[in-house]
C-alpha cells in the first residue's frame, strides 16, 4: 500500500489562513468598535449640547 500525505485529505470546511474560524474572523470587531464608539459618543455630545442650548 503506497504512503499518502494525510494533509491532502483535509476538509475544505476547516478554515485556513489568518482568519481561523470565528476567533480570527472576529478580531476586527473590537478594533472597529474602539474607533466607532468614541466618535459616535463625541458626535452625540455635540448634538445634545446644541439641543439644550437652542
Amino acid at each position: 500500500m503506497p504512503q499518502t500525505d494525510p494533509s491532502q485529505y483535509r476538509s475544505a470546511a476547516i478554515p485556513r489562513g489568518s482568519s481561523e474560524g470565528t476567533l480570527g474572523g472576529g478580531q476586527g470587531l473590537p478594533v472597529g468598535l474602539a474607533v466607532v464608539v468614541p466618535v459616535l459618543g463625541h458626535a452625540t455630545w455635540h448634538l445634545y449640547r446644541r439641543a439644550v442650548a437652542g
